[in-house]
């Protein structure tokens, strides 16, 4: 049991620390752009966008370890309480993988769409570009968050509770 929490967690951290990584990705292109090309709303997007990344999954990132030792900890001093617990959050989070895949396919294809049919100012145009490259990775990482939290409850459905 340790060594499937201790893998789903080591690859939920990754999870973050990825996200992490496209969003300071996001910010130095967009800040190339910038530099090179002067102001464009496309690279204000991706600074603006890659910023809010950057902010909300570094942190994550850093603070994880704490939510390791906790898991670990209560592993330890109730395991069966432990496995049903998350069993029912695995199934939550399976659920919500799925859903925010849907919002993000159809947030994508309706900027997608709206690109091409409307004749929008730039700085709409460039900043709803920069959201759906960002959507696409989202989905990426959505993608496999599901994969392994799968993965972490098949491990954990196969314990004895």
């Amino acid at each position: 049991m340790f060594h499937a929490l201790h893998q789903f967690l080591k690859t939920e951290r990754a999870l973050y620390l990825y996200a992490g990584i496209i969003g300071l990705l996001s910010l130095s292109a967009g800040s190339i752009l910038y530099i090179f090309q002067g102001p464009q709303y496309f690279a204000l997007g991706l600074i603006f966008i890659g910023l809010l990344e950057v902010l909300v999954m570094f942190p994550s990132y850093f603070r994880y370890p704490i939510k390791i030792k906790q898991k670990q900890d209560l592993l330890q001093k109730e395991a069966a309480a432990f496995v049903k617990s998350e069993i029912n959050i695995s199934h939550q989070a399976i659920q919500t993988f799925v859903l925010l895949k849907r919002i993000y396919g159809s947030l994508f294809l309706v900027f997608s769409i709206s690109l091409l049919l409307f004749n929008m100012s730039s700085w709409l145009s460039g900043l709803l570009f920069a959201l759906c490259i960002h959507l696409a990775f989202a989905i990426g990482i959505d993608y496999f968050g599901e994969k392994f939290t799968k993965i972490y409850l098949s491990a954990l459905t196969k314990q004895p509770t």
